[in-house]
């Protein structure tokens, strides 16, 4: 069972893999032209605008082509870290010069960064493995604490409409210290949650709050949705 400040026990596959680098070879080389070059993230297939450079390359010689691989997973390979969550799949593609990543809850393509990386990665543990109904998260919800407005990652409310659990999300390199665990529980004191969540991909926390007696319980795993 996964357990609050400790390491899941799930993994995933990443780039870094030598068996998934030459995949990735294998898989680029055979695609087709009319369907571009194609990358295995969390299990699954999920393609990108690779055509153009792919078709460049072929051209003019094979050490081109290969440079163009090379190129492609030293790119991107960084940003998929083997985060502490169960293995999901999701729909990645490039735009331009970055990632986007498809967000479920805002039904819309989101700039793929470290910190998003962590954030959909709880969105589909809440969803997949808790029973949070889809349609009761909300993410950079808007909030005010002293006096001054804020951004929440993911905020649940419960079935009345009322705030249930605000969970903030931090990229893998940001250590969880004493300044993040302010950050989170100001969100606490402004919003009155039940529930109280931080993680960085690798570690998570999770307390239950009671404001009566101003005390807060450190919780081994995320609650399931009441």
């Amino acid at each position: 069972m996964p357990v609050c400040g400790r390491k899941f026990v799930y993994k995933m596959n990443f780039v870094k893999s030598p068996l998934v680098f030459f995949y990735l070879i294998q898989q680029s080389l055979s695609a087709s032209l009319s369907i571009g070059c194609h990358r295995l993230v969390d299990d699954g297939m999920h393609s990108f605008s690779g055509a153009k450079p792919y078709r460049q390359a072929k051209e003019e010689s094979p050490l081109s082509l290969i440079l163009v691989f090379i190129n492609i997973i030293l790119e991107f390979s960084p940003m998929f870290k083997d985060l502490n969550f169960p293995s999901f799949q999701f729909r990645i593609e490039k735009a331009g010069d970055k990632l986007v990543i498809f967000d479920v809850l805002r039904k819309k393509r989101v700039t793929l960064t470290p910190e998003e990386w962590v954030r959909q990665h709880m969105i589909r543990y809440l969803i997949d493995f808790k029973g949070y109904p889809k349609a009761l998260i909300r993410v950079e919800s808007s909030l005010k604490y002293d006096k001054m407005e804020k951004r929440s990652d993911i905020l649940v409310y419960d079935h009345q409409g009322d705030p249930f659990m605000v969970i903030e999300c931090k990229s893998p390199e940001v250590k969880l210290d004493d300044k993040v665990l302010h950050q989170v529980a100001a969100y606490s004191k402004s919003l009155k949650v039940k529930y109280l969540g931080v993680s960085n991909g690798m570690k998570h926390y999770c307390w239950a709050i009671d404001h009566a007696h101003q005390t807060s319980l450190n919780l081994e795993d995320f609650p399931p949705y009441e």
